[in-house]
């Protein structure tokens, strides 16, 4: 079985694009410890376990490997395990996971969701964000992520917590394969 992710994307992004830490913080004060790109709230854990002081208190109890949040200049694929979502071309049905991955990964002056990818079963060059597949997918700035979470968790617990802070959400689920 492969490690199961959550994603949970703001329908306002635009409001949290470059706060990154503002929003950690506000998670922070709900108990909820997010990592972020320069580690502040995982530094301020340290300096609290340090001096003795009691943590803010998270009203969930659920497992998971880590969690954090993404503030990215560039829009995104959610979820990012492209291999669990069995991506399709929208003209032959062909598997273009191998070739989505590639332009994913190539430096590109494009945005993503606009890249060509060519099929390699028809030769049509399609836009990623009109790839046909098996699970629901979008291009984010801004999310929040939980990785390693229980296969049986569609993330709906913590939902309400997250929209405290981040207002209205879609979830978005992935499976990575190995």
């Amino acid at each position: 079985m492969g490690e199961c992710s959550l994603y949970y994307v703001p329908e306002n992004q635009g409001r949290f694009v470059g706060r990154e830490n503002d929003v950690a913080d506000e998670f922070w004060a709900l108990g909820v410890f997010l990592a972020t790109e320069d580690e502040a709230i995982f530094e301020r854990v340290r300096e609290y376990e340090n001096d003795g002081k009691a943590l803010p208190e998270c009203e969930h109890d659920f497992e998971f490997g880590d969690m954090g949040l993404t503030d990215d200049e560039e829009e995104l694929p959610v979820p990012q395990e492209l291999d669990g979502l069995g991506l399709t071309c929208p003209h032959c049905d062909a598997d273009i996971t191998e070739q989505a991955y590639d332009v994913y990964d190539d430096i590109d002056d494009n945005p993503a969701p606009v890249r060509p990818i060519r099929c390699i079963g028809c030769g049509k060059n399609s836009p990623f964000k009109r790839l046909k597949s098996k699970l629901p997918f979008t291009f984010s700035r801004f999310f929040l992520w939980v990785s390693d979470t229980d296969p049986g968790d569609d993330g709906t617990g913590f939902l309400p917590t997250v929209e405290k802070v981040l207002g209205p959400c879609t979830i978005y689920r992935s499976i990575a394969t190995d």
